[in-house]
């Protein structure tokens, strides 16, 4: 597996970290099994100057461009260094997804009709590799006690769901019905469930103590619901991601309706 202090030297140049970047996504497409994804620009940005706390994002390409854009924080890829390939691998799959879903449909079109699914299926490609898959179709069995690869550290599985839970019941007590706290917890909502799928997947124990979808759905609506029972069968047909969008939809006029 292809580590950052293989290939970032000390400097930390933005050319050593595009590099590096662009070798991580030759180790994505192994881990797939998929060749020849499309390039991207890398453009980075400071997590202070931008008041964001992202440290990675892709810029999927509009009617206008075809052009992919991976915005890099600069201090968190120096500084976390390997410690960011799950971003990356989160990142990375929403270009495969937009590449290899509806790609008979405008890009504006793929993009709002994905958003659900894709959200869905990279929170499990950055959960795969922060637990040492080798690969995606690799079949393998952790337990609350395995190790997770965190930004600052491992921790224990158990220690990092059950703090993801915490935050998740601190984000939805403080929602405000707006479209921008909508999208943040709509996001935060699938990547609960993509994790409380992966634990039903792959961790040997019992995890349902330590997820509460429930919570979003009576905060977002019970389409929340609706949307996890979907997203469980990992089907990415156009059927299910209409039904996906559908969804979505839904939620979204909620928040607008009711807030005018």
């Amino acid at each position: 597996m292809i580590k950052f202090s293989d290939t970032v030297s000390c400097e930390n140049t933005e050319k050593d970290i595009i590099n590096a970047v662009r070798k991580i996504y030759i180790q994505y497409q192994e881990f797939m099994n998929v060749k020849d994804l499309p390039e991207f620009k890398v453009e980075f940005f400071n997590v202070l100057e931008e008041k964001s706390p992202l440290c990675a994002s892709v810029r999927l390409p509009s009617d206008t461009t075809d052009e992919y854009v991976l915005n890099i924080s600069v201090d968190y890829i120096k500084l976390m260094q390997e410690r960011s390939v799950p971003i990356l691998y989160h990142e990375f799959t929403h270009i495969l997804d937009h590449e290899t879903i509806l790609n008979d449909q405008d890009h504006s079109v793929r993009r709002r009709r994905l958003i659900l699914y894709t959200e869905f299926h990279a929170t499990i490609m950055q959960m795969k590799n922060a637990t040492g898959f080798k690969n995606n179709d690799e079949s393998k069995l952790l337990t609350l006690q395995s190790k997770i690869m965190k930004y600052e550290n491992d921790i224990r599985i158990y220690k990092y769901l059950k703090d993801d839970l915490d935050s998740y019941i601190k984000t939805t007590a403080k929602y405000k019905l707006n479209m921008k706290d909508f999208e943040i917890l709509r996001n935060y909502a699938i990547y609960h469930i993509a994790k409380k799928h992966f634990a039903k997947c792959y961790i040997k124990e019992d995890c349902s103590h330590l997820f509460n979808v429930q919570m979003f759905a009576e905060v977002l609506g019970e389409e929340v619901l609706q949307a996890e029972e979907i997203l469980n069968s990992e089907k990415n047909d156009v059927q299910t991601i209409l039904e996906l969008h559908k969804i979505n939809r839904i939620l979204m006029e909620r928040v607008i309706n009711n807030s005018n």
